[in-house]
């Protein structure tokens, strides 16, 4: 059974449902909340070499087949790289030229791409993470870590590079790693970087977080943008815990943070006072230390 809430507010949409999986394990509530306007852009840099990844995550531990895969870009320019979700780019792309009407007529189309993007810079070896949390923007900075990468010995054809396998645990989980000195650009996937070459893949023991290049351009020009929205400055521990406390209680976070009124019912049109009381995750996130997990 799903329970599902459709929500039109001004200038914004927001869709909510209480996932159930085959074999009757909930998943996990969900609520997105986008403004139908994309927000004004500020330009960070031009990159000058473009590699697609999948990235692919599991949203239930308990089930074996519950995970979601997105399309991301690694933008790589002099002085910094970005990655960010390709598919909200070209989300952001449909809603400038599509009306209300096409909007409200089927929301799901809009409703795509993830929001988080980390960028690298190397003047100041520091890594941005922008995200938006139900209708909130925030944005925590941290130096770039020490991966302590450990060489393997191990080597694997990806795209037709030969890669090189590097270990390490990095807060609380632990990562193999396969990168190219034939790309000889000290950065990867999310915030993995420090090994000498590109990173084509990467993902922890558990099989919980993986990223694997599917396309590289190698001359490609594209701008390196972020909202020019108001963020919630705050540090990764805070952002996580901001984070767990929307994703285990959307409708709570979002009646009680950021405003929005949510009604919640079964599928009679019944309410569902339930709907408002905190679920666990069946998951956790990528970096396990948030809550103090080593």
């Amino acid at each position: 059974m799903r329970k599902i809430l459709a929500i039109v507010i001004i200038a914004a949409i927001a869709v909510g449902a209480t996932v159930v999986s085959a074999k009757g394990a909930k998943v996990r509530r969900e609520l997105r909340i986008f403004n139908a306007k994309v927000p004004e852009m500020k330009l960070l840099g031009e990159s000058d070499m473009e590699f697609m990844y999948d990235y692919t995550w599991s949203v239930d531990t308990t089930v074996d087949d519950a995970f979601k895969t997105e399309r991301m870009i690694l933008q790589i320019a002099p002085d910094m790289s970005m990655f960010s979700s390709y598919g909200k780019i070209q989300v952001d792309s449909l809603l400038m030229c599509s009306t209300s009407d096409d909007i409200l007529a089927n929301p799901e189309r809009y409703m795509k791409g993830l929001s988080e993007s980390v960028v690298k810079r190397r003047s100041d070896n520091t890594i941005t993470v922008t995200d938006k949390i139900c209708n909130d923007w925030f944005r925590f900075s941290e130096p770039v870590p020490d991966f302590r990468w450990e060489l393997t010995g191990e080597e694997k054809e990806v795209l037709g590079y030969l890669c090189q396998g590097a270990r390490c645990t990095f807060r609380g989980r632990d990562f193999t790693a396969w990168f190219t000195d034939d790309i000889p650009v000290s950065d990867g996937p999310w915030k993995f970087c420090g090994l000498p070459g590109l990173i084509l893949e990467a993902g922890d023991s558990a099989g919980e977080y993986v990223f694997k290049c599917v396309g590289i351009y190698s001359t490609r020009r594209r701008n390196m943008e972020e909202y020019d929205v108001s963020y919630n400055r705050t540090d990764r521990i805070g952002y996580y815990n901001t984070r767990h406390s929307y994703d285990i209680n959307p409708y709570s976070y979002a009646q009680t943070v950021s405003g929005t009124t949510v009604t919640c019912t079964d599928e009679y049109g019944n309410p569902d006072p339930t709907a408002f009381d905190p679920m666990p995750l069946d998951y956790d996130y990528i970096e396990r230390d948030w809550n103090g997990k080593r």
